[in-house]
């Protein structure tokens, strides 16, 4: 079984790198397990940048926030099925769907489309071993999914034994400093900026301080967050290496605000020598959204 895989991911290096070859590649894994990441780095020799199909893209509205709405998550998967039959249709060399794939009746549909239209298609899936990992995951995750619905996934995962797992994505040993992940525990940063995949530093809400600020700040809306006031988005590695990882600080809040979507408090750093190591005056903290 592994000659076998190995083989796989042979070929699939060769279609990616001949100039005339048609290739469909059907990623698997959960949240936050670095499908996006897999992708950029197997199309990255290739001479053609790929069709990119995700459901995901559905709910980033044109400011490019990302707005998730679970009434409309059919819609958002016609939308990349849609999109992924125009670029067969169109002869694309290279498409790649994008979305956590977990059982085949999610992605069935993606391989026997490609089959028809004549394209050879690969499975790439991001192995998750254990809930460990699945947290880890859950802690990178750009899209606030709650940690409950990402091990709901990791559950229900189908094996595919056609598929080219890939290890995901892990800080190496030795790697320096560290950097936060949501439960809390650390992990090492990348070395460069290619391997950075930190998606956004901030100061992250413990469960008591999270449930003080729901009790002085009732949620108005069905879908509460509560968890974190973000620093920055896509920080470099010199931003994180900035940063006093790990430490705790207390944040007071100075205003709220609440609409018909979204309701939030503004903070600020208790203390002015956390605002010098934060580089942050301040910012606001979501308290929740209405999906």
């Amino acid at each position: 079984a592994a000659d076998a895989a190995d083989a796989r991911a042979m070929d699939t290096a060769a279609l990616i790198a001949d100039p005339g070859a048609r290739l469909v590649v059907i990623l698997r894994g959960l949240p936050g397990s670095g499908k996006s990441t897999a992708a950029r780095k197997l199309f990255g020799g290739g001479r053609a940048s790929p069709v990119i199909c995700s459901a995901d893209d559905y709910f980033i509205d044109a400011a490019g926030r990302y707005v998730f709405e679970p009434a409309k998550i059919g819609d958002a998967h016609k939308a990349c099925l849609a999109k992924f039959d125009a670029a067969l249709r169109a002869g694309a060399p290279y498409v790649v769907v994008d979305n956590t794939n977990t059982q085949w009746w999610e992605y069935g549909k993606y391989v026997e489309a490609a089959t028809a239209a004549g394209y050879p298609h690969r499975i790439v899936e991001i192995e998750c071993k254990d809930k460990a990992t699945a947290r880890m995951f859950n802690a990178r995750n750009t899209h606030g999914v709650p940690m409950e619905a990402t091990l709901r996934m990791w559950k229900r995962f189908d094996t595919d034994r056609t598929a080219i797992v890939v290890a995901p994505w892990r800080p190496r040993d030795g790697d320096a400093p560290p950097r936060i992940l949501r439960d809390g525990s650390s992990a090492p940063l990348a070395t460069s900026e290619d391997d950075n995949i930190v998606s956004y530093s901030g100061v992250f809400l413990d469960e008591p301080s999270r449930k003080r600020l729901l009790e002085r700040v009732p949620a108005i809306h069905p879908t509460v967050k509560a968890e974190h006031m973000t620093i920055k988005f896509a920080p470099t590695l010199a931003d994180l290496r900035r940063l006093p990882v790990g430490a705790a600080v207390t944040l007071r809040v100075v205003g709220a605000r609440a609409s018909d979507r979204v309701q939030a408090v503004a903070v600020e750093a208790a203390d002015p020598a956390t605002t010098l190591d934060l580089g942050v005056d301040g910012g606001g903290l979501s308290t929740n959204n209405c999906p």
